[in-house]
């Protein structure tokens, strides 16, 4: 690790506490969705983007996410205990309450929209799909993980026959 890296994960180590060891996790993650992102799609780690994430729960990946990239990024959960529990994280992102079947933002903002593991929790995931679609700019990419191979998922074609100017990408972590 650089040095100013690994000054950043002692005062991480420290900050996060009991919740470090999750913390070590969500790195992998966040750099498992930035090398998925920059792979797939025409979007750069240095490129000036909006992005959302939806289901952020603590705001680990996005931090992560933040330190690593350019991007302004507003992460969300609806569980208001999860996402406020380290208020130091807003250096770096934005973060909010929400519910991703009603969001409050005009349409076409984002560049990126990252739905990471939160279909399968989301009853009425074709509305939550919908609502980001909203948001999500033309040309835009939405990036949906799941763990579950075998959770119904309506195709975006189906949700969205008048309007396929986005990309989806679907990703499946075990």
């Amino acid at each position: 690790l650089r040095d100013e890296e690994n000054k950043s994960m002692i005062n991480e180590k420290k900050v996060f506490n009991k919740d470090y060891s999750y913390f070590l996790t969500r790195i992998k993650k966040a750099r498992t969705i930035l090398n998925e992102i920059i792979q797939h799609t025409s979007l750069k780690n240095d490129s000036n983007l909006k992005v959302l994430a939806v289901g952020g729960e603590f705001g680990f990946i996005e931090y992560n996410l933040a330190k690593w990239t350019k991007w302004r990024i507003i992460t969300s959960d609806i569980e208001k205990k999860l996402i406020t529990k380290y208020p130091l994280l807003k250096k770096y992102i934005k973060m909010q309450v929400l519910n991703a079947t009603k969001l409050p933002f005009k349409d076409n903002t984002f560049d990126l929209i990252i739905f990471n593991h939160v279909i399968e929790h989301i009853t009425n995931y074709e509305k939550a799909v919908k609502e980001l679609y909203r948001v999500l700019k033309k040309n835009g990419y939405l990036y949906i993980a799941t763990p579950n191979l075998y959770r119904k998922l309506v195709h975006p074609k189906v949700l969205f026959e008048k309007k396929p100017d986005f990309v989806v990408l679907l990703a499946w972590h075990y």
